[in-house]
Parts: structure tokens; sequence; C-alpha cells
């Protein structure tokens, strides 16, 4: 509880000498100037008959417009199929590593299978050297 009171304390303090103390020092030494909010206008208002467009600039911009839209379909029809193609890839590499897991468990205990095979024959071979060994002697 002793932390938290200090904490606050201490950032209350911060706070006072770092944000309020500036700010009454600049309202006091000088007015802060006003701005007046302006705007631009990049071309001048035509009113009257020039307002009206021409159609030939309607059209080409139509056109535009129409020859944007089909671009743009074009585009999201390649992301589609770029998409689904990905997908297929993925899937088809995670067949790939399955299969390959697959083989390599089925490699594994086919390794295992013939050490313990190997195992078995060389005790046999011990035992039948032992043998022969004893009757020898």
């Amino acid at each position: 509880m002793n932390d938290l009171l200090f904490y606050t304390l201490l950032i209350a303090i911060v706070y006072y000498s770092l944000v309020y103390l500036p700010s009454q020092k600049s309202h006091s030494s000088s007015p802060r100037p006003t701005f007046k909010p302006s705007s631009t206008q990049t071309e001048p208002i035509i009113t009257g008959p020039e307002a009206i467009p021409d159609p030939t600039v309607i059209k080409n911009l139509q056109s535009q417009i129409a020859t944007l839209t089909q671009n743009q379909a074009q585009q999201t029809k390649t992301i589609q199929q770029l998409e689904t193609k990905k997908k297929q890839e993925a899937e088809q590499s995670a067949k790939q590593i399955t299969a390959l897991k697959q083989q390599i468990t089925q490699l594994t205990q086919t390794q295992q299978q013939q050490e313990k095979e190997l195992g078995q024959t060389l005790d046999t071979l011990i035992k039948g050297i032992n043998d022969l060994s004893k009757e020898l002697d």
C-alpha cells in the first residue's frame, strides 16, 4: 500500500514539474498565437455553362473506370488462384512429409528388427562356438 502511495505521489510530482509548470510559464510570458483555419483550392471554381463537363471527358473517365474495374477483378481472380495453388502446394508438402515420416519409421523398425535378428544369430554362434570349444577340451 505504501508503494502505491509513493509511486502515485512520484507521478504527480513529475507531471507537475514537467507538464504543468512549463505550460504556465508559456501562458504568462507571451500570448499564444492564434491560427486561422485556411483551406487551399487547387482548381478554380467554375460556374455557369463552363461548369458542365465535356461529354468526351466523361466517356474517357467512364472507360478508365471500366478498365480499372476489370483490372481489379482480374487481379482479385489471380490472387485467389495463387492462394488456391499455395494451399494445394502446402497440402501436398504436408502429405509428402507424412509419407517420408512413415518411410523413416518403417526403415527404423526394419533396422531394429534386423539388429535384433543379428544379435540372436550372434548369440547362437557364440553358444555354438562355446559348445564346440567344450567338446574339444
